[in-house]
């Protein structure tokens, strides 16, 4: 597959001890820099004689900050200029800023949702910030709501690498693939 990763916003309001994002606010993308980096990856789909489904996936920073109307506008441009090829869109992201209407539109984009939890609340929230566990929680329960069925990725650390029974038995005991 070929895989574009659009980053719309570099700002991330949690607070990951390894992370390399920042709390101070940045720019969106707007949806004319989005363009131009489809025409290069345009260019790339062309030069393959493969073609292998483009997988577009929308990170960060967290990529929420965009906005619903970034996601309104971005999410039909893509699937448009593409429509020669069966596009697969995904998003990760820590689901704090998710709203019901964003989930509306990310069901009828067929965009799988990512997020990141480091296990259970204790060990997550020593390693993303106090809250966190909570408010992702949160989102992945309100994606689930309306339809959605939101995926983790989790990073171990030297200290949460101790409790990769615990962190594993969570995840399966939450339905969390």
């Amino acid at each position: 597959m070929h895989h574009l990763f659009i980053i719309p916003a570099l700002e991330c309001s949690s607070a990951c001890t390894y992370c390399f994002t920042t709390n101070v606010k940045s720019p969106v993308m707007g949806i004319p820099v989005l363009e131009k980096a489809l025409d290069i990856f345009e260019q790339l789909l062309d030069s393959k004689a493969d073609n292998q489904d483009p997988v577009i996936t929308f990170h960060g920073g967290e990529p929420l900050v965009a906005g619903l109307e970034f996601y309104r506008q971005a999410l039909p441009t893509l699937k448009t200029r593409l429509s020669t090829r069966k596009v697969i869109f995904a998003i990760q992201s820590n689901l704090w800023l998710l709203t019901a209407d964003l989930c509306d539109l990310f069901r009828e984009y067929n965009v799988s949702i990512g997020t990141s939890l480091d296990g259970p609340q204790a060990i997550n929230d020593a390693q993303r910030g106090a809250g966190s566990y909570r408010r992702t929680m949160a989102g992945i329960q309100l994606a689930r709501s309306h339809g959605l069925n939101p995926g983790c990725i989790c990073t171990f650390t030297a200290q949460s690498a101790r409790r990769a029974e615990d962190v594993f038995d969570f995840f399966l005991g939450q339905g969390l693939g």
